[in-house]
């Protein structure tokens, strides 16, 4: 089951995206309004997954009984995913030997939603509000920006207001690119369906048996007919630990703008 990374480590550009030119901008005075309305769509470009030429092998899955083989639930779980509103992503997985913990939640585009990213000493957040960006980061983010020390441990304790927003990273565009990879894996002899149970509470596991690297299973809701994603473990295809988890589907509570005091103008 391959998984790229691609789309992951886009969110670190993103992140710079956000933050825009703003390294320049301390001796700007706070804002003294924020609104509340949705942003843009967001774009899927980033989330395409990387494939990999590896041979179609001959379908030989028998379904549990009651349940769906794995191309079926799998494109169940496609359908379900997108008449979804809302859902919190968090992803944890190693990047050139540094870990990265990756949190989005909101609306499926991202028209409201909050993005927080942490990799190495870098970590920052991106909120979109009413077709705005803002991103707040630690002292070591914006000096990886470009800040000098000064500047980065003032800039660290503000919000600062971005033309950029989280469109370049937002659930749609992750489970867009975890649906869209190569579905040979799918008819694999060593992928199984069958029923668990995952925190207690019963599930679907849709998992990959083999050994190799990019195998990994998926727990999803216990309905077969509109199965949800509630959890992903195992390998990218380099062979690095992959974890996502998905909770809170149609659940998200809105955000809103940062107080204005708080906020820095570029």
């Amino acid at each position: 089951m391959s998984y790229t990374r691609a789309a992951v480590v886009a969110v670190v550009a993103a992140g710079l995206a956000l933050a825009g030119c703003s390294t320049t901008t301390t001796d700007q005075p706070p804002t003294t309004s924020a609104s509340v309305q949705p942003s843009a769509p967001a774009s899927q470009a980033s989330s395409a997954p990387a494939t990999t030429d590896t041979p179609t092998p001959t379908p030989t899955e028998t379904p549990t009984p009651d349940l769906p083989n794995a191309a079926t639930l799998w494109k169940n779980a496609r359908t379900a995913s997108t008449q979804q509103e809302t859902v919190k992503v968090v992803g944890k997985l190693v990047e050139d030997d540094v870990p990265m913990t990756i949190t989005v939640a909101g609306t499926m585009d991202g028209r409201n939603s909050t993005l927080t990213v942490t990799s190495g000493e870098l970590s920052y957040t991106g909120l979109t509000v009413a077709g705005k960006g803002y991103v707040k980061g630690n002292a070591a983010f914006w000096k990886n920006s470009g800040a000098d020390d000064a500047t980065a441990k003032k800039m660290a304790s503000k919000w600062v207001a971005s033309t950029q927003t989280n469109t370049e990273f937002t659930p749609k565009a992750l489970l867009d690119g975890m649906f869209s990879e190569d579905l040979n894996w799918l008819s694999s002899a060593s992928v199984r369906v069958e029923r668990t149970t995952l925190d207690g509470k019963p599930a679907i596991l849709l998992a990959d048996r083999g050994t190799g690297k990019g195998t990994g299973q998926i727990w999803m809701t216990d309905d077969p007919d509109k199965p949800l994603p509630l959890k992903l473990s195992g390998t990218d295809d380099d062979g690095s630990p992959l974890d996502f988890t998905f909770t809170e589907w149609n659940e998200v509570k809105p955000v809103k703008a940062p107080p204005a005091d708080q906020i820095i103008q570029p």
